[in-house]
């Protein structure tokens, strides 16, 4: 009787470890969490001063609107110009802004006449 109270206490002892346990791998479900909409593209604009030598350094005349995958259109965080821009006379600069790895372009034209510059 001794014994099989202790094989019983030894049994007992093995399931309630095996019950803590977690379940097999195979039973286990992971969910990523769903992805958030991401930036498509963006259409640049700009507002300022156009008199030759206006230097486009920052963003402060420029205004980002992104385009984003489920169809929503907001302006996009932690944009950058990727390089100054001086205007001159009846010539286009190209403006380059970088959201991320979306980039977007709007050509400024210097006011004025060309030869007046020379």
């Amino acid at each position: 009787m001794k014994k099989i109270i202790t094989a019983m206490t030894g049994t007992a002892v093995l399931l309630t470890l095996c019950a803590c346990g977690s379940a097999p791998a195979s039973n286990q479900q992971t969910s990523a969490a769903p992805a958030g909409p991401t930036l498509s593209s963006i259409t640049v604009t700009y507002d300022g001063p156009t008199d030759p030598g206006t230097e486009i350094n920052d963003l402060s005349n420029l205004k980002i609107e992104g385009q984003y995958s489920d169809g929503a259109t907001k302006a996009p965080e932690g944009c950058e110009l990727l390089s100054a821009v001086t205007l001159k006379a009846a010539t286009g600069s190209l403006v380059t802004v970088v959201c991320g790895d979306v980039t977007g372009d709007v050509v400024v034209t210097g006011a004025g006449d060309a030869k007046a510059e020379e």
